[in-house]
C-alpha cells in the first residue's frame, strides 16, 4: 500500500502527523496552565489575605499567653492591673481578627471556582470556629486569673474545677524552669 506512494508524499504526511501531535501536546499544555493560573488566581485573592489575618491572631495570642504567664509570676499588683487590661485588649483583637477571618473564609467559599476549593475554605471554618470557641475559654480563663491575682488571691481564684488556670495546668511556669520567687 505504502510503497506505490512516493517519498516526498510519505515525508509530507509523516510532517503532518507530527504538526498534529505537536498541536495536541501544545492544547494540552495551555488547557493545563490555565488551570494552574486560575489556581495562583485563587491564592493570591484568597489564601493570601487569610494568611496574614490568621498570622495576627497567632501573634496577639501569643503575646496573651506571655501576658498570663507574667501575671502567673505573681508581679506586684499594679503590674497585674496593667497586665490584665494588656491581655483584655489583646483578646478583642484575636476576636476581631477572628471574625475578619471568618468574613474572608465566607467570601472564599463564595468566591471559589473550584467544589475542592469550596470544602477547604469550609473546612477552614469549622476550624476556626472551634478556634473562636478555644480562645473564648482561654479568654475567660485567664481574666479571671488576673482578677484574683489583682484581689491578691494568689493561691488559685483562677482556677477552674480541672485544676487548670488560664487554661494550663497550675504550676507548669515552674515545670518550665520559671520561678516567681
Amino acid at each position: 500500500m505504502f510503497g506505490q506512494v512516493k517519498i516526498s508524499t510519505r515525508i509530507y504526511g509523516i510532517a503532518g502527523v507530527l504538526l498534529m501531535v505537536g498541536a495536541a501536546i501544545g492544547g494540552v499544555g495551555y488547557v493545563k496552565m490555565n488551570s494552574i493560573g486560575v489556581e495562583v488566581a485563587e491564592i493570591a485573592e484568597q489564601d493570601i489575605p487569610l494568611d496574614a489575618v490568621v498570622t495576627k491572631i497567632t501573634t496577639a495570642q501569643l503575646r496573651q499567653a506571655i501576658l498570663l504567664e507574667k501575671g502567673l509570676a505573681h508581679l506586684m499588683a499594679q503590674d497585674i492591673e496593667t497586665l490584665g487590661s494588656r491581655f483584655q485588649d489583646l483578646g478583642r483583637t484575636v476576636d476581631e481578627e477572628i471574625v475578619q477571618a471568618e468574613q474572608l473564609l465566607s467570601e472564599a467559599i463564595d468566591r471559589s471556582r473550584s467544589e475542592e476549593g469550596r470544602a477547604k475554605f469550609q473546612g477552614l471554618l469549622d476550624v476556626l470556629t472551634s478556634i473562636q470557641g478555644a480562645h473564648h475559654d482561654y479568654e475567660t480563663y485567664g481574666e479571671t486569673a488576673f482578677a484574683a491575682l489583682a484581689r491578691g488571691d494568689k493561691q488559685g481564684g483562677g482556677q477552674t474545677g480541672d485544676g487548670r488556670c488560664g487554661g494550663r495546668a497550675r504550676g507548669s511556669h515552674q515545670k518550665a524552669g520559671h520561678h516567681p520567687e
